[in-house]
């Protein structure tokens, strides 16, 4: 196949893609925006301050046909998932999935779908000793996964520290940096007067659970070693929180690349 019909391809899937978000928002009450050079369909109508997890990816042919598979119209109707957006312009996040904290258990319907469409699901994370980099976290070869604050943009007006905006996260997506660590529990006890919490370079998390095994980034924002606290930001709760040492001990997950590699294949 020429460059050129290849090209005519990708736009006709985008082209595709857009009629039929358009009238399936139509018939089942989405809600649908079209600029001209991306379009996005959203499973209920709000913008309130949403954090969750981001799914990027290509357009290519098996994510065309996973987006017009029933079952995913299935999700979308159920409100299992927040949305979707598409890009007109080929790039490596093309599509995105957006999934709320409150709507996570859609992710494991997503990776259905995904293994329907002969997509191989295979985490691939970059680790350091049992720290976990989280910038981005393949799920397959042209799919990964990040972590959201928030996915109305709203929280970046909000809070004043960087580190607690999605504008960061974005950009330790797109350029690599900052860093963002999810560190072990025993790690971090263990280093609390070494790790620098006010590098510009990196972003030190731990991963809490919830009761439905979901790791959530806690990002620190500082250590008082009079009173030994920890000043942190979870992801779920959009707020500072202060925590003991002993709650830590609790709470910190000590298997973070385990804990993430279970919960990305979704079984």
């Amino acid at each position: 196949m020429s460059g050129g019909s290849l090209m005519q391809t990708k736009d006709l899937n985008y082209s595709l893609l857009s009629r039929y978000f358009e009238e399936v928002a139509d018939k089942y009450n989405f809600d649908y925006i079209n600029l001209g050079t991306l379009f996005e369909v959203d499973s209920e109508r709000n913008s309130i301050i949403q954090p969750g997890i981001k799914v990027h990816s290509f357009l290519d042919e098996q994510m065309f046909y996973t987006l017009i598979d029933p079952k995913l119209l299935e999700i979308l109707k159920q409100k299992k998932i927040n949305g979707i957006k598409i890009y007109e312009k080929p790039s490596y996040k093309q599509v995105t999935f957006y999934i709320g904290f409150q709507r996570i258990g859609g992710y494991k319907e997503l990776i259905n779908v995904f293994k329907a469409n002969k997509i191989t699901i295979r985490p691939s994370l970059y680790t350091y000793g049992n720290s976990v980099l989280i910038n981005r976290m393949y799920i397959a070869n042209d799919i990964f996964v990040r972590f959201s604050p928030d996915f109305s943009g709203r929280i970046d007006n909000i809070y004043r520290d960087p580190r607690m905006t999605d504008y960061i996260w974005r950009e330790a997506e797109d350029k690599g940096t900052p860093r963002i660590w999810a560190v072990s529990r025993s790690y971090l006890l263990s280093n609390l007067d070494k790790l620098n919490f006010d590098s510009n370079t990196d972003i030190i998390t731990f991963l809490t659970l919830t009761d439905f095994g979901v790791p959530i980034p806690n990002v620190i924002l500082k250590y008082d070693g009079v009173s030994k606290t920890l000043k942190v930001f979870p992801l779920n709760k959009l707020k500072v929180v202060e925590y003991t040492l002993p709650t830590i001990s609790k709470i910190a997950s000590d298997h973070p690349v385990e804990r993430l590699t279970t919960f990305l294949k979704s079984p």
